[in-house]
């Protein structure tokens, strides 16, 4: 350094002590000092208590949006609760109204053999083992109260009176639907009936009784959801009397008597007011106190069962969303004190202001310099200037603190002439911190190149998205990087186009889905008015056959006739429609056993026809076996019925073929000409008359839907040969034995 110099510039002709400053200066620093002081200290005050409103406002929102969640976790759980009763006494329409039962009921038949062949016994039974997952008893009871039938069979109970038992007195003299009130049960647990009248010609001759225990409910509904990591579940009913608890045995107490038996002198008040508003129809949600788990927030939403009121209610632990409450407490206290630290530096700033007056004119000197070598500087930056306007694609070059330094006249256009100065991500993402991840961070933290894509908003508001390189642009004398560069493209066109696109196949899937359901929902909702006609020409052909002219005779032949191959119709293209829309979970799956079962089903047909039926080892594969059994038995029925003039000789053969399984059924009989093995699998497509071959034509169709559905391909139609189902992957977790 210079002699007599100022801080390192040689040349410099300030000379002053610091004595001298203190004795001229020291009056005006004290005033600016102590008027910042008080200003500050007012400013401090105020920020602070603003801070504390804000706190205030935050913990008030966090609490709310935990309140609203909760709320709507208790009214989803309700409103399920009521469309599962819903559902039973929809299904339990459907067998009140099946007409074999009504007349079996009205003639007062008793099912007291478990072992029984008959139709009805078998139906209820079907009934009770699609069902059983939601009801634990199906049973039939006659006008007079008896019992006619139960299931699960229980031999001692056919003929009890049952006119005393809860729902069947009000459905025997109002023969109307009743949901009854909680009981127990034989068994000794809580329970519900669910009651439907059977009419027999508008004739009441009974009553179809299914009983649900509410831990089935409970377990079913309410134990699954997610109330936090120490929340709290329970039903009660319209007497307050808990149906269902996660934390207590005891079901059949009154849940505010357990509340204070287990913590005796506790005020309860605020929940009782709250469970009560609920069983009483309103939404709750709420704080209340509990002595083991402290402040909790509430949630009770009411459960509309037949005649009844219960409450779903859900709490969690307030403790759960104090973490980011007390992390806005912290923010905002870190915030007072930076203000602090800003004021209390200003001060010092001040002070130093005099003293700088004295450094400029030394400064002063160098500047000129400066001014040379910008000039210098500035014809180089207009050639860069020059090359850079040819480029297309955005650019812009940020420091360490994320400022943008520079950016072409591309930027400009696309986010506002005002970007230098500005953050990145303010300018370009409208944030208020840097993006995660943030490509610029990582380029000033490995000085390596770094790509990515990235969604921007420009200035008149609309969103792009850009595909941005990022590279280091500058270094500091260390080799650490000072500068980054990005450069980015626009490529929102191409993105919007491949959304488009994906949109399109959404619909697509949708729009085939709801094809499904529709075609589900006709063929159902034909069901009843065609079992009707079927029904009356039945009476029509028992009463007159033979007592009107024999044209009256065929006709009704005719009639009855035609309602059965519609009804066999309406059948075949309803259990098309469910391939996909009521299918089982995958799980495994033996072959052997599938084939046997059909085989089973098949008898009769096999023994007429004098059929033979082999096969090789068949694997074990994941899959849907109700559906897999109706794939083979479809498959074979068709080698036995289009036999010709031959014994029917089929086989069954399953082989790897490197990761897919090839199914084959071969058999002996009149085959398929090639040129139609495109249209055999479609719906109601048939080669031949039905007064050649019985059938709707939609076998086959059922088959490819199936194969289809399990991830595999109908590979080819051989003549006289069979077919090659290309079934399944060993990569998707199937057994390859």
């Amino acid at each position: 350094m210079g002699s007599g110099g100022l801080d390192g510039f040689p040349g410099s002709r300030c000379r002053y002590s610091i004595a001298g400053v203190f004795n001229v200066k020291t009056k005006r620093l004290f005033w600016k000092t102590t008027s910042g002081f008080i200003a500050g200290v007012a400013i401090i005050g105020v920020i602070v208590y603003l801070a504390y409103l804000d706190h205030r406002k935050f913990e008030q929102e966090i609490v709310f949006q935990t309140q609203q969640q909760l709320l709507t976790i208790a009214t989803t759980t309700a409103r399920a609760i009521e469309q599962f009763i819903a559902d039973q006494l929809g299904a339990l329409k459907t067998i009140s109204m099946n007409p074999l039962f009504q007349e079996k009921i009205h003639e007062g038949i008793i099912y007291n053999r478990p072992d029984t062949a008959d139709t009805e016994y078998c139906v209820l039974k079907h009934f009770f083992e699609v069902h059983k997952k939601n009801v634990d008893a199906i049973s039939l009871v006659d006008a007079e109260g008896r019992l006619l039938h139960r299931h699960p069979f229980s031999k001692c109970e056919v003929g009890l009176n049952l006119s005393d038992k809860p729902g069947v007195a009000y459905v025997l003299r109002e023969h109307k639907s009743y949901v009854s009130p909680v009981f127990v049960n034989n068994l000794g647990n809580p329970a519900i009936s669910i009651l439907e009248p059977v009419f027999y010609h508008g004739q009441f001759v009974g009553i179809v009784r299914w009983m649900i225990q509410l831990d089935t409910l409970y377990d079913r509904f309410v134990r699954p959801t997610n109330a936090g990591k120490a929340g709290c579940k329970w039903v009660v009913d319209q007497n307050g009397v808990m149906l269902g608890h996660d934390h207590c045995e005891e079901i059949g107490r009154h849940f505010m008597d357990h509340q204070k038996e287990k913590f005796p002198g506790h005020d309860w008040s605020a929940l009782g007011k709250s469970m009560a508003k609920s069983i009483q129809g309103e939404k709750v949600a709420d704080l209340f106190v509990c002595p083991e788990r402290g402040k909790r927030i509430l949630a009770c939403a009411p459960i509309h069962v037949g005649d009844q009121l219960w409450s779903a209610g859900f709490s969690m632990s307030y403790s759960e969303i104090e973490g980011p409450i007390n992390g806005h407490a912290r923010n905002m206290f870190s915030l007072a004190g930076i203000i602090i630290l800003v004021f209390v530096a200003g001060g010092f700033v001040l002070f130093r202001a005099e003293k700088r007056k004295a450094e400029l004119k030394a400064e002063t000197r160098h500047l000129k310099q400066i001014a040379r070598s910008a000039e210098a500087l500035r014809e180089s930056e207009e050639k860069l200037a020059g090359i850079i306007a040819s480029v297309t694609d955005h650019m812009s070059m940020m420091d360490e603190q994320h400022n943008i330094v520079w950016v072409n006249d591309v930027a400009k256009a696309l986010f506002g002439p005002d970007l230098v100065g500005k953050k990145c991500y303010s300018a370009y993402h409208r944030h208020d911190k840097p993006c995660e991840p943030c490509i610029v961070r990582k380029c000033f933290e490995d000085g390596k190149v770094h790509e990515h894509e990235t969604e921007v908003i420009g200035a008149d508001g609309n969103r792009m998205t850009f595909w941005g390189t990022a590279s280091v642009a500058a270094r500091h004398t260390d080799g650490r990087p000072k500068m980054v560069v990005e450069v980015a493209r626009n490529i929102t066109e191409r993105k919007e186009a491949e959304e488009a696109l994906a949109q399109y196949a959404y619909e697509l899937a949708n729009s085939n889905a709801e094809l499904e359901q529709f075609a589900y929902v006709a063929s159902h909702d034909l069901q009843e008015p065609l079992r009707m006609v079927l029904s009356y020409m039945g009476l029509l052909e028992r009463r007159y056959k033979g007592k009107l002219d024999s044209d009256a005779d065929e006709f009704i032949a005719y009639a009855v006739d035609g309602a059965n191959r519609m009804h066999q119709l309406i059948n075949d293209l309803l259990a098309y429609s469910r391939i996909s829309t009521k299918s089982e979970d995958f799980e495994p799956t033996d072959c052997e056993a599938i084939l046997d079962r059909t085989l089973t089903s098949l008898k009769i047909a096999i023994e007429e026809s004098g059929a033979s039926v082999a096969h090789d080892l068949l694997p074990t594969v994941m899959s849907d076996a109700i559906q897999l059994e109706q794939l083979f038995q479809n498959l074979i029925g068709n080698a036995i019925k289009f036999r010709g003039d031959r014994t029917p000789h089929v086989h069954v053969s399953a082989e790897l073929k490197q990761s897919e399984w090839l199914f084959s059924v071969r058999d002996n009989g009149i085959g398929v000409n090639p040129a139609y093995a495109e249209r055999i699998f479609q719906v109601f497509q048939r080669l031949h008359t039905s007064a050649e071959y019985p059938g709707t034509g939609i076998g086959l169709a059922i088959c490819k839907k199936i194969v289809e559905y399990h991830g595999g391909r109908i590979c080819g139609v051989q003549a006289w040969k069979g077919l090659d189902i290309l079934l399944y992957h060993t990569a998707e977790g199937i057994s390859d034995q």
